[in-house]
């Protein structure tokens, strides 16, 4: 018998002529207790298909797959689970018309009926043990629907964990916890490593990787590249074998020279108050990028969604090159010229079984629909031409957007707005959940933007991004500007002394 706990060799799998899996024979991933695997590639590179596998939600072509030395074929997430093998998805997959307990029990129903008939306390017992042991506390009869992304995915940390798996899989879960649930997250995946379960950890963020796991394994468009101790490498390493090439160092911008000399403003704020926030006032020229950030609830969310007019503020006034906006919904704030790409672009930004030419088109309904229906090829010419010139990877205009990856969904998020070629972009952490490589190519994208003259405005977690893509920065404490600064941007930490 093996002494490896779970094994996974030579898979392969294939949607029609795209093959998302395919490694060679020899290819392996071999795993012992206490092993936690950083699971690391581009987006497209296969990485949640191999979950989707290990978990039983993907039925593999090929391939061989040893748990505990035995054959293991799950035939679906239950079976999965039943086996020893927990899921935390990339995607929320919590019932939303279910309770909080009944979320938590799910796929467990039976440790709390008899015959058919519910026994309350014995659920709520079970699932307040499941939340507190991570040390949560939520009213367990409240449903799921409404939650905050970081309850729902607490929520789902605590379900795979009261299942009690011998094998872990976690899903891009980091990069939509704050600092506090990310300190929750990584202490339980420490927990659980060193009490002899396995865990594979996908994320995007190289630093994690580096901090909290043990090994690493890199693919690429569905390839298995390598596999290596994380002791033995370092982050540049990881990117080349990632992407193919030397990323380099992420560029400061610089103080632009003409920066007096742009023009009059294509958005001017006056007065915009977000719920919870002080009065804000603000302009931004063409092709000028105005950086919002601070940490988690500093106020900077609740800005550009209020501005977008995804939630009510109230404001002396608010203009697009001169024009009052025309009201104050998403719809009338696109209309006036306000294009938005919300944080969370699964629940805000896309219809997920629509496919990629619906999606895109979908901002320019007033363009390509009749009594509210897309027309099949409406508009798919411009489509293609944002897909090759996105690099969106698709197997076809056609293909239901929640067969992509992450980072190719957040790409048309952003070609659904270039196609409608709007003065002002409100993004919304754009790269949140994105590869190295496909980040770059947002950020030329971006720079792309500019200088076409428009007007755009980032909220980012991440200091480097608002440091590599702002003019000017305004950084926000408990809803105040704390500073505001213009390129080139003083170093992280003078930021970070802002921030608290």
């Amino acid at each position: 018998m093996s002494s490896k706990l779970f094994e996974l060799e030579g898979l392969c799998k294939s949607y029609g002529s795209v093959r998302a899996l395919r490694w060679d024979a020899d290819s392996a991933i071999r795993l012992e207790a206490g092993d936690v695997l950083g699971l690391a590639g581009e987006n497209g590179a296969g990485k949640s298909t191999l979950l989707g596998a290990i978990s039983g939600s993907l039925k593999l072509d090929s391939g061989h797959m040893r748990f505990d030395g035995a054959a293991f074929a799950p035939t679906g997430p239950f079976d999965a689970l039943n086996q020893g093998v927990a899921l935390i998805p990339q995607e929320t997959l919590l019932s939303p018309t279910l309770t909080i307990a009944e979320n938590v029990l799910l796929g467990r129903e039976g440790e709390y009926t008899v015959a058919g008939a519910i026994f309350p306390g014995r659920r709520d017992r079970l699932a307040r043990e499941a939340l507190h042991a991570i040390g949560v506390d939520y009213p367990l009869h409240s449903v799921v629907s409404g939650l905050p992304i970081e309850h729902r995915k607490m929520i789902e940390l605590a379900r795979a964990l009261a299942a009690n798996p011998k094998v872990l899989l976690v899903d891009e879960t980091s990069n939509v916890l704050s600092r506090d649930g990310a300190i929750v997250l990584f202490d339980e995946i420490r927990r659980f490593a060193a009490a002899g379960g396995a865990v594979i950890f996908v994320t995007h963020r190289l630093d994690e990787i580096i901090e909290h796991c043990n090994k690493i394994a890199i693919l690429k468009d569905g390839a298995f590249v390598t596999e290596t101790m994380v002791s033995d490498t370092d982050e540049a390493e990881i990117s080349r074998s990632m992407v193919g090439r030397d990323l380099g160092v992420l560029a400061v911008r610089e103080a632009d020279p003409d920066r007096g000399d742009r023009g009059l403003p294509v958005l001017d704020v006056v007065e915009l108050t977000a719920d919870g926030c002080s009065p804000m006032s603000f302009s931004v020229c063409p092709g000028e990028v105005l950086g919002i950030g601070g940490l988690v609830g500093c106020g900077a969310d609740k800005v550009i969604r209020a501005l977008a007019g995804a939630d009510r503020a109230s404001y002396e006034a608010i203009s697009v090159s001169g024009a009052p906006v025309r009201g104050d919904t998403v719809r009338a704030r696109i209309a006036s010229g306000l294009a938005y790409v919300p944080k969370d672009r699964d629940e805000e930004g896309l219809l997920l079984f629509s496919s990629v030419h619906e999606n895109i088109v979908l901002g320019s309904l007033d363009r390509y629909s009749a009594a509210g229906t897309i027309a099949p090829q409406a508009g798919i010419a411009s489509v293609r031409g944002l897909i090759d010139r996105l690099n969106i990877k698709t197997p076809a205009a056609s293909t239901q957007v929640r067969n992509l990856s992450g980072g190719n969904r957040q790409k048309v998020l952003l070609a659904r707005w270039l196609q409608r070629d709007v003065p002002v972009l409100l993004l919304n952490n754009p790269t949140r959940g994105v590869d190295v490589g496909a980040k770059g190519e947002i950020y030329d994208l971006l720079d792309q933007a500019r200088a076409e003259g428009k007007a755009v405005v980032v909220v980012s977690d991440e200091l480097p991004e608002l440091r590599r893509l702002a003019d000017r920065v305004l950084i926000m404490r408990t809803g105040q500007v704390t500073a505001d600064y213009t390129a080139p941007v003083p170093e992280e930490h003078d930021l970070i002394r802002a921030m608290i």
